[in-house]
């Protein structure tokens, strides 16, 4: 059950009590804030609404990042995640590929310290799986399937390994994030193909790369990135990088940071090298100068992008806080449509509120997990009068999930991305 108050006033006001193990609730104001309960918080048990189905057992620390330390590939066919190996070992870490299918399996090695994002490519025949760890070290591999005998069987070719010197990687925000193209044919790979536009984060600096532009021979060596002399440029920007989404058509690239700015670059893939620097079409502050944690272009990821007359990037959506206030913007006057507010309640119990957030590839649903207190938030993605908003809110808890089955969640929410 819900409680919805403050419907007179601008902004609309919900408690979600926790008596029932599910709840939705319209979203009928620009601005919903959202009262994170003990209730809520506490899950007594999990919902009967959310099926999980194990897929593999690994346990990972307790720990927020920005980063993922699980992806899952746009068919739906390989799962990766990192795993801690024994201390004698080579590196400390390392990440598991799995056929979610067939169960086949391969390891990637060479991983030193704590995993800070890894993700899958968009690319329509190329299986690429991008990793960065706590040292700044960029891996880029390639997923393909043996051949004769051992067809079952998973094989890793490495596309690049690009080492550097951190400072400091225990404070550094280390992303790789892959422009989400989709497109309209199988045609060749040309290089100005968008699916090998890659953004990279590590320390205070942000850079571009086009895996075409790069030469084969990076594929055999680890390099430094001071020996790179092709295939990426550096982006003009202050502070730490946080999160960025590339327009469908890698025609822009989106940049969020810590110090609260935002910046869309003009992205002329041809052009891409260590003298490029990209244009800054527009700059501005979402969240009135509090630190940007997550931005995503509300595109639609599965459409068929032939039709040359179809506007991108019409509408962008923020995270500030650790994704607690939420925020949707129009891209043509860059104004404010729809603010979500995630508050704990007075005497609640909740010290802080961290939540991942992530979108499915429709972007027709938003999802937020609230890694402290279990529990699951799912908006729906709707257009209202032209605009896309969140139309409702479901709350979920997470507690108690033991059941192997696929359920009435997977089946509504299919192609959900989220760890």
């Amino acid at each position: 059950m819900s409680e919805d108050t403050g419907q007179m006033s601008d902004i609309q006001e919900i408690h979600f009590e926790g008596r029932d193990d599910f709840h939705c609730v319209e979203l009928q104001k620009a601005h919903a804030l959202i009262n994170v309960t003990k209730a809520v918080a506490a899950g007594r048990k999990g919902s009967s609404s959310v099926k999980v189905s194990q897929v593999v057992s690994s346990l990972w620390d307790k720990t927020f990042l920005l980063g993922k330390q699980v992806a899952v590939d746009k068919t739906r066919t390989y799962l990766a995640y990192c795993i801690k190996l024994p201390k004698s070992a080579e590196g400390s870490t390392a990440v598991r590929v799995v056929d979610i299918l067939t169960k086949s399996r391969t390891l990637i090695r060479g991983l030193r310290g704590v995993i800070r994002d890894l993700s899958f490519s968009f690319h329509v025949t190329r299986t690429m799986l991008a990793i960065v760890d706590e040292q700044g070290t960029l891996f880029v591999t390639e997923i393909l399937r043996s051949s004769g005998d051992e067809l079952n069987d998973l094989k890793i070719r490495k596309l690049l390994q690009v080492e550097r010197s951190l400072a400091d990687p225990s404070l550094s925000i280390n992303r790789v994030i892959w422009c989400g193209y989709v497109p309209d044919d199988e045609k060749d790979d040309s290089s100005e193909d968008p699916a090998y536009l890659l953004f990279v984060t590590t320390d205070d600096k942000a850079e571009l790369w086009n895996l075409l532009a790069i030469g084969e021979e990076y594929g055999n060596r680890s390099v430094h990135i001071d020996d790179v002399g092709e295939g990426y440029c550096s982006l003009d920007f202050d502070g730490k990088c946080t999160s960025a989404s590339f327009s469908p058509d890698g025609s822009a690239l989106a940049v969020a940071s810590t110090s609260g700015l935002v910046k869309f670059f003009e992205v002329r893939i041809k052009d891409i090298n260590t003298s490029y620097q990209p244009k800054v079409l527009h700059q501005w502050t979402p969240h009135e100068g509090k630190p940007v944690s997550y931005i995503e272009f509300i595109d639609n990821l599965l459409e068929n992008n032939a039709d040359e007359s179809k506007e991108y990037w019409k509408f962008v959506i923020v995270g500030s806080c650790d994704n607690t206030e939420i925020k949707i913007y129009t891209c043509e006057n860059w104004k404010c449509q729809q603010t979500i507010s995630f508050l704990p309640e007075k005497d609640s119990g909740i010290n802080k509120l961290q939540l991942n957030i992530g979108m499915d590839l429709t972007r027709k649903f938003i999802v937020l997990s609230d890694i402290q207190n279990s529990v699951l938030y799912v908006g729906d993605i709707g257009d209202k009068n032209g605009i896309s908003v969140v139309s409702c809110l479901s709350v979920f808890h997470l507690l108690g999930q033991e059941e192997v089955n696929p359920g009435h969640f997977c089946r509504k929410y299919d192609g959900l991305d989220l760890v």
